[in-house]
């Protein structure tokens, strides 16, 4: 299934806007695939009212901030995250693993991880040349198959660290 989330123009990032947990309020989502987890810029309280389920994973992971400083940071799990795309489209995410940060990062509330795509295409189309101001870039997230709207996050350890990434069937944990 393939879903679009159209780029708000005269962004260099690939930021879009999307409604998030029990918000009907739009925030601005930027798609980071150097990012190795997904960070909400918001206080625990604030996650808590738009993800009453949330749960704390019980661990605390090391995030380089954008001046290469690593910070100590709770990880936290989302049982369910959805992002609305183009032509009524919702793309589920299951057990979203995330963090929060108090950084202020203006026009920016959620930074997305590419891996959650993992195991997706994404592409996000360049501005055409004639395009007016109303047109635009778009990232478009391809699940490869026609009926493919959920996408489960589990662990994955390598030699040397702990990733978050997203897989097509429920991991077995």
């Amino acid at each position: 299934m393939i879903f679009e989330y159209p780029l708000i123009s005269k962004r260099s990032l690939p930021v879009f806007r999307n409604c998030i947990g029990n918000s009907d309020d739009l925030m601005n989502i930027c798609f980071d695939t150097g990012c190795g987890i997904t960070t909400f810029y918001m206080d625990y309280e604030t996650i808590q009212l738009l993800y009453p389920d949330i749960q704390k994973a019980n661990t605390t992971i090391k995030v380089n901030n954008a001046s290469g400083v690593k910070t100590s940071h709770e990880l936290y799990i989302i049982p369910a995250f959805t992002l609305k795309a183009r032509y009524n489209k919702v793309l589920r995410i299951k057990n979203l693993y995330c963090c929060l940060s108090s950084a202020n990062v203006p026009q920016i509330d959620v930074l997305l991880s590419g891996t959650v795509f993992y195991n997706a295409k994404t592409i996000i189309t360049p501005r055409p040349a004639d395009a007016t101001h109303g047109a635009g870039r778009v990232l478009i997230v391809d699940t490869f198959k026609d009926d493919r709207s959920t996408m489960y996050m589990k662990k994955k350890k390598s030699k040397n660290a702990m990733h978050f990434i997203c897989v097509y069937n429920e991991p077995t944990e």
